[in-house]
């Protein structure tokens, strides 16, 4: 079973425009509601998978039982804490004449010290039934921004993968700590780094730097350049599948998932990360955030390539 932690979840309102300009009335084309947050997202890709997965975090309100039904749709097991306020709503906004897209993403969580307790226990009592431990997002306020750390290091003392996507003081003060994944994209990988990054062969060696901290493998998403996948004995370049692309949000988390699920089956580290990339690939070409198909997963996987570098 694969363990997601989320603190800071979120619902995606995915909203489809042909065209945006500021001071006019603009008529949608289409809008879907999706998971949000980068481990509930990882979650429900898992769940499509058919991967058993418990997901846990911070939630609130109607927007948080929504969450908390989609997931359950999909075969995940839910046990969240019930926080104030409530689970933000994220807006994805997808540009069909430039095909560009942005997010606009909002806060919602009332976090008390009783309801990161509840979370600290949620973690207790999984972690030791569990074969991998995802950590995914940012944390809100009432949470440290180094609140991962402390179960990074819990995890790895068990012999647990454990996988950290986090952006921000989150990412910065959390890495150091060691955890057997990270998967930053590209602008996070420069802000870790603390320069800008060109082209796959800059991004690799940025990625092996980060090595130092013990972790195991850095998988880096680099938009339309691919992905780079670094260990201390090998680095591969992902190129990016020939798919048509729909709506990107998401496709890092997926790709978590894969990574998941990989270490949790102890698969060869060149099998996960194929299916790492699939994954991707096929929330891309679906209007939701994080929504794929397990055909198409399994119908890209066998056109993922791992170029040596």
């Amino acid at each position: 079973m694969i363990l997601t932690v989320t603190p800071n979840t979120a619902l995606d309102r995915v909203i489809f425009l042909d065209s945006f300009g500021w001071g006019r009335t603009i008529r949608a084309r289409d809008a879907v509601w999706s998971p949000g947050g980068k481990g509930t997202d990882a979650a429900w890709v898992l769940g499509e998978l058919g991967e058993p997965c418990v997901a846990t975090g911070l939630a609130a309100a109607e927007s948080g039982r929504r969450l908390q039904e989609m997931l359950e749709a999909k075969g995940v097991h839910c046990d969240l804490v019930w926080a104030g306020g409530e689970t933000r709503t994220n807006y994805v906004l997808v540009n069909l004449g430039e095909n560009t897209q942005a997010t606009v993403t909002t806060s919602g969580l009332q976090v008390l010290a009783e309801h990161v307790s509840a979370l600290e226990a949620r973690l207790e009592r999984w972690l030791p039934e569990c074969s991998a431990l995802v950590l995914g997002g940012s944390v809100p306020n009432g949470m440290a921004p180094d609140w991962y750390t402390p179960w990074i290091r819990r995890a790895r003392e068990r012999g647990l993968p454990v996988l950290l996507d986090a952006s921000g003081q989150t990412l910065a003060r959390s890495a150091p700590a060691g955890p057997t994944v990270l998967k930053p994209n590209l602008d996070e990988l420069c802000e870790l780094i603390g320069r800008p990054l060109a082209g796959v062969r800059e991004a690799a060696a940025a990625a092996r730097e980060l090595l130092a901290w013990g972790i195991d493998l850095v998988v880096a998403t680099l938009g339309p350049m691919g992905a780079v996948a670094v260990t201390q004995q090998a680095a591969w370049h992902l190129p990016p599948l020939p798919v048509h692309p729909l709506n990107c949000a998401g496709a890092g988390d997926a790709m978590m998932a894969g990574l998941a699920t990989g270490c949790a089956r102890r698969w060869p580290l060149e099998e996960t990360l194929r299916l790492a990339a699939a994954a991707a690939a096929a929330v891309v070409i679906t209007p939701g955030t994080a929504e794929c198909h397990r055909a198409d997963v399994h119908r890209l996987k066998a056109q993922v390539r791992l170029q040596p570098l």
